[in-house]
């Protein structure tokens, strides 16, 4: 999951989360669930709304580490965190 800074047009919005997801496509499919624009309970680096994006995806060390490091580099991405899911929960969300 990702935080996009609020004030951002929705083509630069649409770009972001395309750029992001196209690493991991390589490793099989890519769920991705664009919650919209929310506003948030208190402002990150004086923004008060951002779009909110869940990504489920399969991927290697290498690949996660470098979208990783380009998301802590990007003054776009207010907040991002990735957890890792376990294979039964992994195929229940699946299948639902």
């Amino acid at each position: 999951m990702y935080i996009l800074r609020g004030d951002m047009a929705e083509d630069a919005v649409n770009k972001a989360i395309k750029d992001y997801q196209e690493p991991f496509h390589a490793h099989g499919d890519v769920d991705v669930a664009e919650w919209g624009k929310r506003k948030m309970a208190f402002k990150m680096n004086h923004v008060p709304d951002g779009f909110y994006t869940l990504m489920t995806f399969h991927s290697d060390k290498p690949t996660l580490v470098d979208v990783e490091n380009r998301m802590t580099l990007d003054s776009n991405v207010l907040r991002y965190m990735v957890v890792r899911l376990e294979e039964k929960v992994a195929a229940t969300a699946a299948a639902s």
